[in-house]
């Protein structure tokens, strides 16, 4: 059985839920936040050592922090989580490592602008599939050790 904590920030928990039930049988505590303003307060008290992955979407709910999360920053709310990982990063640049950006992206723009923040804070970048749900993303999070 693994041990540790996860902290997914994802607005549309129907998406995610049978992630959450697969983690959570492997003995994972998975601790759901659905606006970035949320996220951010937990995620920046939080004990790194025992968070051992922060799964971001990027198309995120601002939540209350209008300034830090404000629209113009966040395109409407469309970069949301990059705003996010960025921001935590230039508070805690160890948080990078342990940050992977999941999200359903489309178009080219958004996830090379994905794929740089990625580089640029140390961070992973997988896309939403039916390849990669489920239980293809627990053996993704296994082959690359966050579990």
């Amino acid at each position: 059985m693994v041990h540790g904590k996860i902290i997914w920030v994802d607005e549309d928990e129907r998406i995610w839920d049978p992630e959450r039930w697969l983690l959570r049988g492997l003995g994972l505590v998975v601790e759901a936040l659905s606006d970035a303003t949320s996220a951010w307060e937990i995620i920046r008290v939080a004990d790194l050592d025992q968070v051992s992955l922060i799964v971001l979407d990027v198309m995120l709910l601002q939540g209350d922090d209008m300034q830090l999360f404000s629209d113009t920053e966040t395109m409407g709310g469309l970069r949301t989580g990059l705003v996010l990982a960025r921001r935590l990063c230039k508070e805690n640049p160890r948080i990078g490592k342990k940050i992977l950006f999941f999200s359903r992206v489309s178009g080219e723009v958004i996830a090379a602008e994905i794929m740089k923040t990625a580089k640029d804070i140390g961070a992973h970048f997988l896309q939403k599939s039916p390849q990669t749900q489920g239980r293809h993303f627990i053996h993704w999070l296994r082959a690359n050790r966050f579990i």
